[in-house]
């Protein structure tokens, strides 16, 4: 708990809160199966990975960033797709790697730096749109759908908008996909 706390000052206290959550996740993520190489893995994990790297490339071709709110695509559903892309990323990492210690290292990072950027930016999305994220946030949960948001897109009266490749691109979303590979072949290798 006092681990917990002390990295939620120090994530509170940064300036550069992106880039904070970017070293200590990559950290986490990149450092933590060296430690396993050589271990049975459980590629059945790789189910999340997949659908989190999906939301996450979904999402980034949907994301003007500092431009216009996202509300298309999967922002019909969520209002973070590339968090809980990044979410099903760990849950995936966990489950490959099977261990308690994984479970508490990378779901405590995640937890904590995804609760309180979470919170952050809703605040901040809250003072940029107004009265339309404020609608926005009855349809569509931060990392879950909720049902006034599902009737809506079941009704056919959402707009789902168009993925553009060129957003994706723009987004850099691709790190996220090459990491990914780079992780799970260190863990492919270290399986052999």
């Amino acid at each position: 708990m006092i681990l917990m706390r002390g990295l939620q000052n120090i994530y509170s206290a940064t300036i550069d809160r992106s880039k904070f959550r970017e070293v200590a996740s990559r950290l986490v993520v990149f450092i933590l199966p060296l430690f396993y190489f050589g271990r049975h893995i459980q590629w059945w994990g790789l189910l999340f990975v997949g659908f989190g790297l999906f939301i996450r490339a979904w999402g980034a071709g949907f994301l003007q960033k500092d431009q216009k709110m996202a509300a298309q695509g999967p922002y019909l559903f969520v209002r973070h797709p590339l968090y809980l892309g990044s979410c099903l990323l760990a849950l995936g990492l966990i489950v490959s790697l099977h261990h308690w210690l994984v479970t508490l290292l990378i779901g405590g990072v995640t937890f904590l730096i995804y609760n309180h950027t979470i919170r952050h930016e809703e605040q901040n999305l809250l003072k940029r749109f107004g009265a339309s994220y404020e609608d926005y946030q009855t349809i569509a949960g931060p990392l879950y759908p909720k049902w006034k948001g599902l009737k809506l897109i079941f009704s056919g009266k959402a707009n789902f908008g168009s993925f553009s490749p060129a957003q994706y691109m723009k987004n850099k979303e691709f790190e996220c996909l090459l990491g990914v590979v780079v992780v799970f072949g260190i863990l492919f290798i270290g399986s052999r």
